[in-house]
């Protein structure tokens, strides 16, 4: 298949004839005689165009689906990719063989991104590729979504046989991609890294600045939080924490990939995040991050943590004063035993909600020591100090691998404060979650291959967040393991890392998984939590692509 893909590709780069001078296994491809495949065609700026083929053979077949695209494509459409979904097997939709349908039923037994639609069984009337189906949201809330199906046409170069749905039938395929540079199968509509090169999570991370990153902060230094390529829509609701989180991961970006322009978009983001400021009414003189009326720990924690990432990347120690403001109020609100009284407050009336985060204390510990190596004042690292001796000795005392909490952030914070305060209690209590997140990390040795390096309890489907949030922390483990000698421990969480970011980078969003989306510049580079799911929110590409850079340095 590969010299029949690159043969395809020269045909329609150059607009020269397709002659397959190769043989395939046509009978493999064949249903009751005939081969029938989908040729997507994208120009990398709006959503991918497709013709269908049919023939005898897969050349012949591969044939006709370019003569449809060269008669019928838009003037303006000039190939830069292509995707060639082979069909393999149809069936009916039901289970029982059953094939009558009316767009009210439901439809249980599909699988999402795997599976493609067709009316007919011949696949003559309307028919989408399983990522034309996930691409247009054709099936949502596990019924026919028609109302998208006109827009789905829009882009089919075949002329098709539309009617009433009368009868419906799922069907799989078997798809490759080319774009002249790179040539490999897909699954799911993306690549699987059977290996992982130094050189694929650099791209991965490059992708990711000269896109996403740069188009992602409008010009108030807002980020779209939540961008649907399905219908390229955005949602409105915001969250400051994860405002503050994103500017992190791109100012670590920017640290392994200086860029002018990348600068400029996290300086607007750090001006909003600053604007949302303001004095505790409460506590005079104090500094709060204020969101909707609303005061948090976390917030505080993630300002000081990225303000304090600004300084040390740029030099420009314009924030220290506000740092030191955020810090006094955490200081502030720190209890006797090292634990926190204020997790979420009410701003205007000081009333202290009864919600209590497992993560804002490790973020607090990582600011508070990070605000120390600037300013070099010990009352910060006291208070992070009680915070540590707090988690460790009361929340999770007597915590075993399987009981204790799997917080990276406290991995964060502990590998910052064990630099500066040495307890065997901080490296011991990191080894303990290090080794209750790989216990439940999918093996190489695991069935299903798009499942594996996925970190996940219950042997529930991983998802790419809490895989980069706990690759994230193995990091931080890992960073203090080879620093200190721990060879053995080391060495498994090198492998651990390693294996979840082959897990991660089939979550981002490049041009064969975006080829039927419409707006690139927000596609290229982001990451989706889920495989069933692709909405793309920014802490979703926060958290994956501080995992890959985690990756990359360790690679390096």
């Amino acid at each position: 298949m590969k010299k029949i893909m690159s043969q395809l590709y020269s045909s329609l780069s150059q607009g020269s004839p397709f002659n397959a001078d190769t043989t395939v296994n046509d009978e493999k491809y064949k249903i009751n005689g005939t081969v029938t495949l989908f040729l997507s065609v994208s120009d990398n700026k709006d959503r991918a165009y497709v013709a269908r083929g049919k023939g005898t053979t897969v050349p012949g077949a591969i044939h006709n689906a370019i003569k449809e695209f060269w008669d019928r494509k838009p003037e303006s459409l000039t190939p830069q990719n292509t995707k060639l979904d082979i069909v393999t097997k149809i069936l009916p939709w039901n289970k029982n063989g059953e094939a009558s349908f009316s767009p009210e039923k439901t439809i249980p037994a599909f699988n999402w991104g795997v599976d493609g639609l067709a009316f007919d069984p011949d696949l003559e009337k309307d028919a989408f590729t399983p990522q034309e189906v996930v691409a247009y949201d054709l099936i949502e809330d596990k019924k026919l979504n028609k109302k998208y199906i006109d827009a789905a046409l829009d882009y089919k170069l075949t002329p098709y046989n539309s009617s009433n749905i009368q009868e419906l039938y799922k069907f799989r395929t078997t798809t490759w991609y080319i774009d002249g540079k790179n040539m490999f199968k897909l699954h799911r509509g993306h690549r699987v890294f059977d290996d992982l090169k130094k050189q694929d999570v650099w791209n991965a991370i490059q992708l990711t600045k000269e896109n996403y990153f740069k188009n992602v902060v409008d010009d108030q230094g807002k980020f779209i939080y939540s961008y649907f390529p399905s219908h390229d829509t955005m949602e409105k609701k915001y969250n400051l924490l994860r405002h503050a989180g994103t500017i992190f991961s791109m100012l670590q970006t920017y640290e392994l990939m200086p860029d002018d322009t990348l600068m400029n978009h996290i300086k607007k983001a750090l001006e909003y995040l600053q604007g949302k400021s303001s004095f505790d009414k409460n506590n005079k003189g104090l500094r709060v991050l204020v969101e909707r009326d609303t005061v948090k720990l976390g917030a505080n924690a993630l300002a000081i943590i990225v303000m304090t990432k600004y300084t040390e990347v740029t030099g420009d120690r314009k924030y220290m004063s506000v740092m030191q403001e955020l810090a006094d109020w955490i200081k502030e609100v720190q209890k006797e035993d090292g634990s926190f009284s204020v997790h979420k407050q009410k701003h205007s009336t000081g009333h202290v909600s009864d919600f209590i985060s497992g993560f804002y204390p490790g973020q607090t510990i990582l600011a508070l020591c990070k605000l120390y190596s600037l300013d070099g004042n010990s009352k910060w690292l006291d208070t992070a100090e009680r915070a540590g001796e707090y988690l460790i000795t009361v929340k999770n005392k007597d915590s075993t691998k399987s009981t204790v909490h799997r917080d990276h952030w406290l991995l964060y914070g502990l590998n910052a404060l064990y630099r500066v305060r040495e307890k065997d209690m901080y490296l011991n209590h990191m080894f303990l979650v290090s080794e209750s997140i790989m216990d439940i990390q999918y093996s190489e040795e695991y069935s299903k291959k798009e499942w594996i390096g996925g970190i996940s309890g219950a042997k529930k489907i991983p998802k790419s967040v809490p895989t980069a949030c706990l690759t994230e922390g193995l990091s931080q483990v890992y960073e203090l393991a080879t620093e200190y000698g721990y060879e053995k421990e080391a060495e498994k969480l090198r492998r651990s890392i390693i294996l979840g970011t082959r897990f991660l980078l089939q979550m981002q969003l490049r041009k064969e998984s975006a080829m039927h989306y419409k707006r690139k510049s927000l596609c290229f580079g982001a990451f989706h939590n889920s495989f069933k799911d692709i909405n793309l929110r920014n802490d979703f590409t926060q958290h994956n692509i501080s995992a890959c850079i985690a990756c990359y340095q360790l690679l390096d």
